[in-house]
């Protein structure tokens, strides 16, 4: 793989990195190395012994020996940057390297194999039994909840006492239905400081009920609806059977956008939503990474506007189709050349209403929708210093509409802001009934850099 200046930029994880890794990129290394597998060099830092980067250029992954917590770190962003220019790929790779990236190559293929066994092995008995006992639990989980949102509900929501929520979330994690219990979590984070605090908590606990009236129906419904709620409630599907027998769309797909929500304190499990766009079908696609641990796993990028080669994606099953895996599995190499929208592919405020309306009628638990807003710009609101960041920015189309927008870092919404200032541009981001969060921004079919959205 051959990345572009632009390419490495987005694989950083601050500008102070980007800073580094370039002038690292001029700097004099005791070893330099390329191969068609990876990059490699040892560089001299504080301590009397060279560190040791290594860049495996399959999947864009990253080893070394420095103490720097920053993924990727200076090092390994000279390595690529250095070679973005000038790389050689036909010198013989060292013990160290070679090590590392047969180690690499074990791994992947011990958990290929055990893919393969997993979905080849029939249920047994005891795993049958499993799933039933489960079925029961979430079924007594759920009637309990029902009684107690009626008796919540007839004393008034003024009376709730927010810590009751965490209390009947945490028995839903015992019913085996962690989904569940993460609505309850919602309930319990909202604010009482707005003048319709009521009316939002009213529905996220009228959602939670409707959800439990499905479930007891659920025998009723079609595979699709059933499957998507199961998913909902906590089920997980196996990528195994995603990969056999979910739809399967053929074609070229864009990066749009990617997110990964702000840890809160508590937090065991880090997510990435990484969004691309079918450049024939228009169909998008959400790949959904998950990590466990107090550090966690490193999360892939995928840099917005760069097109990964043409490859079929497997949905999972549901009423609205976006949760997808690739084939193969996790193996996603962009192009070199950067990747334009195609021109039809931007909708307007209107038509995004009705889309999350369409959404909301076959599935009344979407979270958000996907969107590529054409001829908008961003603006900041007239607000007080201490209001809330929720309330600092709108996207504006050429009649006037208004959406409300969020972004997570009020730096990258002053950048939005900037370059939307001179002509309407086009945002990628997901609506989610309420408010607009941006994920990426693009003028004349292509994504603007360094927009780090």
């Amino acid at each position: 793989m051959q990345l572009t200046t632009e390419q490495i930029d987005a694989l950083a994880p601050d500008s102070a990195s980007i800073a580094a890794g370039r002038k690292l990129a001029t700097a004099t290394w005791k070893t330099l190395g390329g191969s068609e597998r990876a990059l490699w060099g040892e560089i001299y830092g504080s301590g009397k012994s060279p560190y040791q980067t290594i860049v495996d250029l399959r999947s864009i992954a990253y080893k070394c020996s420095c103490p720097s917590r920053k993924i990727p770190c200076k090092h390994a962003l000279g390595l690529l940057y250095r070679a973005a220019k000038e790389r050689a790929v036909d010198d013989s790779e060292p013990d160290w390297v070679v090590e590392w990236l047969d180690a690499r190559d074990e791994r992947e293929k011990k958990a290929q194999i055990k893919a393969t066994e997993k979905k080849d092995k029939k249920p047994s008995k005891a795993s049958e039994k499993t799933a039933e006992k489960r079925k029961e639990l979430v079924a007594d989980g759920l009637e309990q909840l029902k009684t107690w949102l009626s008796d919540s509900i007839r004393v008034g929501v003024d009376s709730l006492d927010p810590n009751e929520f965490w209390k009947v979330s945490k028995r839903m994690i015992d019913a085996k239905a962690p989904g569940v219990a993460a609505m309850l979590t919602g309930c319990a984070e909202g604010s009482r400081k707005t003048d319709d605090w009521r009316e939002k908590l009213l529905g996220k606990l009228g959602k939670i009920a409707l959800l439990i009236e499905a479930y007891g129906r659920i025998d009723k419904a079609t595979e699709d609806f059933a499957s998507e709620l199961r998913q909902t409630i906590g089920w997980t599907i196996p990528q195994a059977n995603v990969l056999e027998s979910g739809e399967r769309v053929v074609d070229k797909w864009i990066s749009v956008g990617q997110y990964s929500p702000p840890k809160k304190i508590g937090d065991r499990v880090l997510s990435k939503r990484s969004w691309f766009l079918g450049a024939e079908s228009r169909r998008f696609a959400l790949y959904l990474q998950y990590s466990a641990g107090q550090q966690g796993e490193i999360l892939k990028d995928y840099p917005e506007g760069f097109a990964r080669l043409e490859s079929a994606a497997r949905f999972y099953p549901g009423v609205v189709k976006t949760r997808a895996l690739w084939e193969p599995l996790d193996n996603l190499d962009f192009s070199v050349e950067q990747a334009a929208l195609p021109a039809d592919a931007a909708i307007s405020i209107p038509e995004m209403f009705a889309r999350y309306a369409q959404a909301l009628a076959k599935y009344p638990w979407t979270q958000y929708i996907p969107v590529l807003l054409a001829d908008v710009v961003v603006r900041p609101n007239d607000v007080e210093k201490n209001a809330s960041q929720k309330k600092q920015w709108r996207v504006v189309d050429q009649s006037g509409r208004v959406l409300p927008a969020v972004f997570d870092d009020p730096t990258v919404g002053w950048q939005a802001v900037a370059s939307s200032a001179s002509k309407p541009v086009v945002l990628f981001g997901e609506w989610d009934g309420s408010f607009f969060l941006p994920l990426s921004l693009w003028i004349d079919g292509k994504r603007v850099c360094p927009l780090p959205l």
